[in-house]
């Protein structure tokens, strides 16, 4: 049997976007601290590259979101506890359908 794998984006494509958009995070984002929240488990990796592009001090923090069905957020797990008050925040989430979770994520934390 033949597996056959279609390469959209090798490992040189991705590293120069991330360096990229970490450039361009660099650039956006002057003042303030900067904090990534890296929701679980899909954007674990991609935070750790882009906090390495980032030509500044970055946080990274990590939430699990618990569901009920896809359209019921019912908890959020931080992993740890953190302020993101007068913070430049950026979410990292791997895939996006409704929105559901990222309006939550967001409401939550302009608590």
């Amino acid at each position: 049997m033949t597996i056959l794998y279609d390469e959209r984006y090798g490992a040189a494509d991705i590293a120069r976007r991330i360096s990229d958009i970490g450039r361009r995070i660099s650039f956006d984002y002057k003042g303030g601290a900067i904090v990534l929240i890296a929701v679980l488990k899909g954007a674990g990796f991609f935070v750790a590259d882009l906090a390495r592009a980032i030509a500044r001090a970055v946080r990274c923090e990590y939430i699990d979101v618990i569901k009920k069905g896809e359209e019921e957020v019912t908890n959020l797990n931080f992993i740890t506890s953190f302020d993101v008050k007068d913070a430049n925040v950026i979410v990292l989430k791997d895939v996006t359908r409704s929105g559901v979770t990222e309006t939550y994520l967001v409401n939550q934390l302009l608590e």
